[in-house]
This record gives C-alpha cells, structure tokens and sequence, in this order.
C-alpha cells in the first residue's frame, strides 16, 4: 500500500505538469461572422481545405479538445463565414483513416457552387482520426479535384505538420502547373517547432499565401484577407460592383438602388405631341447626361395608343418623338445623336383597355444606343 501511495504521488505530479504544459484554446477565434457580401469583390475563386485526420492529431493541444477537434473547429468557422452568396467554388479534402479499410485520403465534399450545408455535413461525417500522415497523397488527389473547380484556389492545409515532409515536393509539381492560379495557406495544430518549419515550407511554395497556427488565427479576418476585397465602383455612380446590375452607367446620370440610369417616361396627353413642363427637369437631366457623355447617342421610342387607326398612331408617335428630339437640341445636344422610332400601337408598354395603361402608352421612351 505505502508504494502505491508513494507511486501515486509521483505519477499525480507528473500528469498536473503535462495538463500544465497544453496551450489554451480560444474558441472565439473560430466562431463564424457575417460577411456582407455585397460590400466586397472575391479574389480567389474557390476554396479548398485539407484537414489532417491522422493518428497524431488524436494527440491532446488543451486540456479538454485534441488537434484534431480544434482544427476542425478552425475548418467550420472558415467554412461558416465564407460568403455563400458570391460564387465560389468549394472542397474538403482529408488525409489520414479512420476504419483499417479506409483510403489514406478522402475527397468528402466538392462543388464549384459552394454550400455552406454541403460543406458542413462532410466535416461532420469526419468522427475520428487514425492512419498515416499522407498529405501526399491528399495533394495528388486534389490535382484531379481542381478539374471541376475552374479559376484560382486557395489552398487550405490545417495539420500539425508531423510526418507530412514527403508532400513538399509534391507541392511544388503543382504549384508550377497551376501558377497563379494557387495559392496555398497552413493552419498549424501541433507543438513541435520543426513541425511548424515544415508546414511553412508548404506555405512559401505559393508564393502569394502565408502560415498561421490555430492560436493566431480569427477566422473572420482570415477570410476578409485570403478571399475577399473591397468592392469597386468602376462606373462611378455611388453602387458597389458587386451589387451594381448596370455597371457601365454614363458618367452623371441618376441612378436607383441597383446602380441603373433611372430614365423615365415622357408623357403626354391625349392626341397631343407637346412636350409639358412637367417634363422639363427630367429632360433637362438627360441633356447635362449626353453633354457629359460625348459618345452616348440615344434611341427615342415614339407610342401612341390604341385609339384611332394604326396608320394614325404611327405619325403621331413620330410627333412625339420629334417634340423630345427637338427639346434635347435646343438644350445643346447634336441632332446626330438621337434617332427615333415611331411605333405607334404596336409595341405597347402596357394593355391597352385600362385608361392607366393607355397613358403609358402615350409617351417616349429614351433607350441609349452607344456609350
């Protein structure tokens, strides 16, 4: 009993100095954030992770979670913050077994239109770790997976860096196959310092991406960094790129919520051709445009309703582009510039058996022909 006691006493101590020596883990670094997609343009087209699933990652990094189970934590929080809205292509890769017949790498999920369920129920389905370190071989299946995710990737290697040596070679084939088209970024989970040489050998092989451990990494700004920049305004008219459903807008022109020249119609009343005053702002608007945009030309369509003959229609749809043509030039715009359409009732706007629609109807309407 007094030596098991005293056994006791020097394996107690032991076990308190080794929980003493694991690394804190803050969890926060990985909790997903929301990204506001439409506040930023992508700079890869994918993203491709490869998650080490062998036995060294079963080895403990904090008191109560393995490497394994915070890298995993690491891989959900990129996965759960990368847009899903903005078109990237996706793919988890691991290496490692855990059944004896398993392969020693296992592609477990691969879209080029990224799901953010997709990719969550393939890192779920990943319940364990076991086998040997063969991101080699990982590697070399990912040469066949990027096939089916076209444009550039970036490379996610999340792994503890022990025995993956061998894949530094077979890296470097890749990358000088791919070019620019890859960039590769190392998320070390291990202890050892010449492990963590290694995965940032992996890292320097692209040229364009960088290595963080697990203790240094926040997942929302690692996003922002790898996949995401700014949005643009290239027509500069106050919409980002990314939201911006016409983005060659001329330069000056009013535009609404999704970045389009808000041109309205030009109304006029019943068997009428003059141009009203109420009219005149939004003309004079389109003039200060075409001043501004001197190869912007303009298509006037002429309509009338369906009251009276067809032939009728036509000519007065003609007046009534001729009013607005003669309104623009008068405000300095060349006659050049503008051509008209008379179509009279044949393309109507709206239905013409209600008195809202037959107004429509009685109008013209400025298209842009050349910019």
């Amino acid at each position: 009993m007094i030596k098991k006691l005293l056994l006791l006493g020097i394996i107690i101590p032991l076990l308190a100095g080794c929980a003493g020596n694991y690394k804190p883990v803050n969890k926060d670094l990985y909790k997903s954030v929301y990204i506001d997609s439409k506040v930023y343009q992508k700079t890869f087209n994918n993203m491709y992770v490869i998650l080490d699933a062998s036995s060294s990652m079963g080895k403990y990094y904090s008191e109560d979670a393995t490497r394994f189970m915070v890298a995993k934590m690491v891989a959900s929080g990129l996965g759960n913050t990368l847009p899903e809205d903005m078109g990237f292509g996706g793919a988890l890769r691991t290496f490692g077994r855990e059944g004896l017949f398993e392969s020693n790498t296992q592609l477990r999920y691969l879209s080029p239109v990224y799901s953010k369920k997709g990719y969550n129920m393939a890192l779920d389905s990943i319940k364990g770790t076991g086998g040997t370190s063969d991101l080699d071989r990982a590697i070399r299946g990912l040469r066949d997976d990027i096939a089916n995710l076209p444009g550039s990737t970036a490379l996610i290697i999340i792994s503890d860096g022990e025995y993956i040596e061998g894949a530094i070679s077979i890296l470097k084939e890749l990358k000088q196959d791919m070019g620019s088209n890859l960039c590769v970024y190392t998320i070390f989970s291990g202890s050892s310092s010449y492990d963590q040489e290694t995965i940032d050998k992996l890292a320097k092989i692209g040229l364009c991406g960088f290595s963080r451990t697990v203790d240094n990494i926040n997942v929302g700004d690692f996003i922002k960094t790898v996949f995401l920049a700014p949005a643009g305004d290239q027509d500069k008219d106050g919409v980002l790129d990314p939201s911006d459903e016409c983005p060659n807008t001329p330069l000056g022109a009013k535009v609404d919520d999704v970045g389009c020249w808000i041109i309205k119609l030009t109304l006029f009343d019943f068997d009428r051709s003059k141009v009203k005053p109420e009219f005149y702002p939004m003309l004079n608007d389109i003039a200060l445009v075409m001043a501004a945009n001197p190869k912007l030309d303009l298509r006037l369509e002429g309509r009338a309703d369906s009251v009276g003959s067809e032939e009728y229609n036509r000519a007065l749809s003609k007046r009534r582009a001729d009013s607005v043509k003669k309104y623009l030039v008068e405000a300095g715009i060349g006659a050049h510039r503008i051509v008209i359409d008379a179509l009279g009732e044949t393309s109507p706007i709206a239905p013409n058996d209600t008195p809202e629609g037959r107004q429509q109807n009685r109008s013209v309407k400025p298209i842009v022909i050349k910019h």
